[in-house]
């Protein structure tokens, strides 16, 4: 996988996984998996379908209202209230995320989500951390300046 498709990472983590607990997943769900997969597969073929029209505000619709969707559900599992994002610059150096997630969760701060954005260089970097409400993002944001990053908070998490 290249540098350039590492945002399909996240996506493969199942497949990563023990493959005779998934099985036994699967298995013991076959209905309910097999009718998600069939919906998937449905959805991307309507993708694939924008894609090879080429029509841009389509696309910037389609996109976006996945967006959106992928915001709703991460929102409807948070207790702590709306996602705030946390957008750090760190240095590409091994035991960053570690340092970050280990000072968070010894605050109590959980982590919603995750996504890594890596410069063109590989050098350095921003990670976005998604939280659950005000509090938790104040408490975030002040721990991460103590560890030297800077940080930007950002509004509702709609920037996902």
């Amino acid at each position: 996988m290249s540098r350039h498709s590492a945002g399909l990472a996240p996506a493969t983590r199942v497949a990563g996984s023990n493959p005779a607990i998934w099985a036994d997943i699967f298995a013991s769900n076959r209905e309910a998996v097999a009718d998600s997969v069939d919906s998937v597969g449905e959805r991307l073929r309507e993708a694939a379908r924008l894609i090879r029209e080429g029509d841009r505000g389509a696309l910037a619709a389609w996109h976006g209202a996945a967006g959106e969707a992928r915001q709703r559900l991460l929102e409807a599992e948070s207790e702590a209230g709306p996602l705030r994002e946390l957008r750090i610059v760190v240095a590409n150096k091994p035991g960053t995320i570690a340092e970050l997630a280990l000072a968070l969760g010894e605050a109590g701060v959980n982590i919603e989500d995750m996504a890594l954005h890596p410069a063109p260089d590989m050098t350095s970097g921003a990670v976005s951390l998604w939280v659950g409400g005000e509090e938790q993002a104040a408490k975030a944001e002040e721990l991460v300046r103590g560890l030297g990053h800077t940080v930007t908070v950002l509004g509702s998490g709609s920037d996902h």
